[in-house]
């Protein structure tokens, strides 16, 4: 089945909290992301990647659940996870809350619990909404790069945008950051396909039958999480949007031949008005 208005399906296992910045472990961060493993590899290289970029970073907390159980109403419904965003919460130091999407989800109900949330003891606080790439890429559902890559952009412009728009709408005192880094696993896969992609042996690497242990894919299985090219073009995209750090290709996990950098600026400019 296509994502149309129920956007992207994303899965992980597990739940954690994950403390972490100049301040260590803090139940007063800076800044609170919440999500699933669609979600965390990004968060957890904010830190690092301003570092590279001679910033300070702030204190940050990262929350995170499986699959369907990242998605804010999920949080909000769990009472550890809720609990545990509350007391961040609580400490009234919160300027940056992250929040990802899951489609199990489709509403503005959950947003709309931690937004009023946050706003009783962070006034000021910006919120970050962040779209991450359809699920199960190689599924028949998709005939080629192309149809993938055009249901997501229809999804962001016909549910995404609307969603981020309605928000922005009702509680104009506060800033709404649209961050649809999703595209980074459209781009990767339309240049694998058209074979221009050198630094990726397979599109999955642990899916096809022959994929090796060696191999280097844009995934690393079928559901669709990433392996490390797309982490690392994503991180530039996260980088750029939330603290403008332009984009370079010296922070990755190895050397590529691929330009990530200046795949990750045209995204970032092709949204910019999101």
């Amino acid at each position: 089945m296509k994502y149309n208005n129920k956007l992207l399906s994303v899965i992980s296992i597990g739940w954690m909290s994950v403390g972490c910045g100049p301040s260590g472990p803090t139940s007063a961060p800076e800044e609170l992301f919440m999500g699933h493993s669609f979600f965390k590899p990004f968060a957890n290289n904010m830190v690092s990647l301003q570092e590279a970029n001679g910033l300070e970073a702030k204190s940050m907390e990262l929350v995170f659940s499986g699959g369907q159980n990242g998605a804010p109403q999920a949080m909000w419904e769990d009472d550890r996870n809720r609990n545990k965003l509350q007391g961040f919460l609580d400490g009234g130091n919160v300027e940056l809350f992250v929040m990802t999407y899951e489609p199990t989800y489709p509403t503005e109900e959950g947003y709309h619990n931690w937004i009023g949330y946050a706003l009783e003891s962070n006034p000021d606080v910006t919120f970050v909404l962040a779209l991450p790439w359809s699920d199960f890429p190689e599924s028949e559902d998709y005939d080629d790069a192309k149809d993938y890559a055009d249901t997501w952009h229809e999804a962001h412009d016909s549910a995404w945008l609307p969603l981020v728009n309605s928000l922005r709408e009702a509680y104009p005192d506060n800033e709404f950051i649209s961050l649809p880094y999703g595209q980074s696993a459209l781009e990767l896969r339309t240049l694998f396909e058209a074979g221009n992609l050198p630094d990726v042996d397979v599109l999955t690497s642990n899916l096809n039958d022959s994929a090796t242990d060696n191999d280097v894919g844009v995934f690393v299985d079928d559901k669709g999480h990433a392996d490390e090219i797309l982490v690392d073009l994503g991180t530039l995209v996260w980088g750029s949007v939330l603290y403008d750090i332009a984009p370079t290709n010296d922070f990755a996990s190895t050397a590529y031949e691929t330009d990530l950098a200046s795949i990750a600026t045209a995204i970032v400019d092709e949204h910019k008005d999101d």
